[in-house]
């Protein structure tokens, strides 16, 4: 069984976000508008007492559903996923549950978090009082996420496994995480309510996911790249970021490496996912991105910016970091200083 502190976070949540309790019809229109149509909800026999809660929250992007069945009769839902889909994670708090899919049946219980990501008609079925949190976790976050702290080409569409089961005991970090963030969203001033913190904590959450949830990318993502990388391609990086204001040539990057031009770019593919320029691309906008994301109380402009990361074409800068970060320069620079002005400690120096 899940620990005292999740179920005492579960109840707090329906306190601070209540939703009136509802009968079975309520209850299959409710589901149904919370999953935009794609779930249907039905039960074998009506039981004389039934009963359904529903309480929402966000994480950023990822969506957090609380779900509280009760009455004693066999229940389904049957959810249709297109391709492009979100993820789902099922985490039941009271009651198990058996998941169906076209490849065969698996058993959830509440030390379990269940990943659905493959396409066509899904089916969950239980029988009696069931309390359960689904996290919805759009693609678009995980593809940002991959591309600027891993370096992952932005055209490699990512995709977990179809299906998988995490036993949450075995991943604590996860499960802590989890727990801290149910603790913080059923409170009365949620910190991770607010869009800065919000942003942050999805982040790690989804870190973790791609570090405990199986796809393609995982045994790459948990190489010490910078051990595992020759003395050439560390070189290359080396030049890089100590010029990172110049206009860096790719023969400049083969005579600071030592190599050919060939070994070179065989050498970053292979360890850094991308081509030389590619990656100096991204260590530029990396930097940017820092800058910005840091900068004092004192004007600063996005021209100067652009300038000291290596950019010398502003319209090429604003269309490179409006990809790389999903915003652009500006807006990332504003909410900088909004930070500033919220912060109780900023102060004139």
């Amino acid at each position: 069984m899940l620990s005292e502190d999740w179920l005492d976070n579960y109840e707090r949540m329906f306190r601070s976000r209540p939703l009136e309790s509802c009968g079975i019809d309520s209850a299959r229109q409710q589901i149904s508008a919370i999953t935009f149509g794609r779930c249907n909800f039905t039960v074998a026999k009506p039981p004389r007492n039934f009963s359904f809660n529903c309480a929402q929250t966000h994480l950023g992007q990822v969506g957090f559903q609380f779900l509280r069945w009760s009455g004693e009769s066999d229940c389904q839902t049957i959810t249709s996923r297109s391709p492009s889909h979100h993820f789902t994670l099922h985490i039941p708090i009271k009651g198990g549950f058996k998941y169906l899919q076209n490849t065969g049946s698996l058993q959830v219980d509440p030390e379990h978090m269940l990943l659905v990501s493959n396409s066509g008609s899904t089916c969950r079925r239980w029988c009696g009082a069931s309390d359960l949190i689904t996290i919805t976790v759009p693609r678009e976050p995980i593809q940002r996420l991959l591309r600027i702290e891993y370096g992952l080409d932005n055209s490699i569409e990512f995709d977990f496994d179809d299906t998988a089961i995490v036993d949450l005991r075995q991943q604590k970090t996860l499960s802590k995480f989890l727990d801290m963030t149910l603790n913080d969203l059923s409170g009365s001033s949620a910190l991770l309510d607010q869009p800065i913190a919000g942003r942050q904590a999805e982040g790690l959450f989804l870190t973790l996911l791609l570090k405990v949830l199986p796809h393609r990318f995982r045994s790459e993502l948990n190489e010490d790249r910078s051990r595992l990388a020759p003395y050439y391609v560390t070189r290359s990086e080396r030049y890089m970021k100590e010029n990172l204001a110049t206009n860096i040539q790719l023969s400049d990057l083969v005579a600071a490496s030592g190599v050919s031009d060939r070994s070179l770019h065989y050498g970053f593919k292979k360890h850094r996912n991308a081509s030389p320029m590619k990656y100096l691309k991204r260590l530029r906008l990396l930097a940017a991105r820092e800058v910005l994301n840091t900068a004092s109380v004192s004007p600063m402009k996005v021209a100067d910016v652009a300038n000291r990361c290596g950019y010398g074409n502003m319209s090429q800068f604003y269309r490179d970091y409006k990809a790389f970060a999903g915003e652009s320069p500006s807006d990332t620079l504003n909410r900088r200083a909004l930070t500033l002005i919220a912060s109780p400690s900023t102060g004139s120096h």
